[in-house]
């Protein structure tokens, strides 16, 4: 079965980041992945991400997962920042993931 898997093209963000890793310049700007780097490389833990994880920490009560949609109180309160008023909730469908906050809120159906 899997002898009729072809491979992938390779993946444009990985390389991105080899081709950073490989280039010896000092000035140059890792535009690989969105995210902080100190000065020494390492890319620190925030004290306000520490905190509000600490806070859902002491306040879980259950590690189940929720369904493949995602929890539904989430995108009904996460579209109603986003979207207001602008469309009614019976039009939108949720697609939440627990992709470390990379998830499609909604769609409008």
């Amino acid at each position: 079965m899997l002898e009729h898997l072809k491979e992938l093209p390779a993946d444009k963000i990985i390389a991105l980041m080899a081709e950073f890793r490989a280039d010896p310049r000092d000035n140059k700007v890792d535009l690989g992945v969105g995210v902080y780097k100190d000065a020494s490389g390492n890319t620190p833990v925030m004290r306000a991400v520490k905190a509000a994880e600490k806070q859902l920490w002491e306040r879980e009560t259950t590690k189940t997962y929720t369904a493949l949609a995602g929890d539904p109180a989430f995108g009904k309160a996460l579209s109603g920042l986003v979207l207001g008023d602008a469309v009614e909730e019976e039009r939108l469908a949720y697609e939440i993931g627990r992709a470390s906050c990379r998830e499609r809120v909604c769609s409008v159906v």
